[in-house]
């Protein structure tokens, strides 16, 4: 038997490119898949976000209710990761309302009025005889009015002294203010407090608000002085 051509056939087939060592996996380009992976063949933490495109996960990709409170990690949303305009809202949101208090004493009526950045909220207030030296007072007025308080006394009928002046009358105003929570204060407008701007409109509107309500409380005080001149009057006589 004549081995050599038998050899030469199998040494040739060794050598072919069909059989060969190692063997080569094509990648698909056009595999179309849909539901084909799902969560059971993911390890966990396998997919994390150093693996996910950025923009590659819309907001119709996520069934409703599927990213719900337990699903994000406690910090894992940071303020640099929220949209602008959820950023500026949360920065001018009120955070920090703080409180002031204004007093003053004046003869027969005293008034209190607050700065023009803070709103008076309420008022305390008292009639006083100065140790004796002013007639005693009845209290008539403690009231809030444009961007104060104001506090009036009468005097008394019974106790009353020609001779002496009348009572002492003690204010004091509590003034409200606020800023936001990057620190911009909250001014007082006709709407309420809203955040500071430096617009020229905007300033012009509460240099203007601010005299109305400045002229509102001295026609109050206007008012509570001719009741008490009146009043004094009818004492007198």
């Amino acid at each position: 038997m004549n081995l050599m051509p038998l050899a030469i056939a199998i040494s040739a087939f060794a050598l072919s490119p069909l059989v060969t060592g190692v063997a080569h996996a094509q990648v698909a380009t056009d595999v179309v898949c849909n539901l084909c992976v799902n969560n059971s063949d993911l390890s966990n933490n396998s997919v994390t976000s150093g693996r996910i495109v950025d923009g590659t996960i819309k907001s119709n990709d996520i069934a409703a209710g599927g990213v719900t409170t337990p699903d994000i990690a406690d910090r894992a949303v940071t303020f640099g990761k929220l949209s602008t305009a959820v950023r500026d809202a949360l920065d001018g949101a009120l955070a920090h309302p703080t409180k002031t208090t204004v007093e003053d004493s004046a003869v027969g009526l005293a008034e209190a009025a607050c700065p023009s950045s803070r709103v008076a909220i309420s008022a305390s207030c008292l009639c006083d005889d100065n140790d004796g030296a002013n007639n005693f007072g009845v209290l008539f007025a403690c009231l809030v009015d444009g961007n104060g308080a104001l506090a009036a006394c009468f005097d008394e009928a019974v106790t009353f002294n020609p001779t002496l002046d009348p009572p002492v009358a003690i204010v004091q105003a509590v003034c409200l203010g606020a800023e936001s929570t990057d620190g911009t204060p909250w001014d007082p407008t006709p709407a309420g407090l809203a955040p500071l701007s430096d617009s020229t409109d905007a300033v012009e509107a509460q240099a203007a608000w601010h005299k109305a309500q400045h002229d509102a409380l001295e026609a109050r005080a206007a008012e509570l002085r001719a009741k008490r001149d009146a009043h004094r009057a009818r004492l007198l006589d």
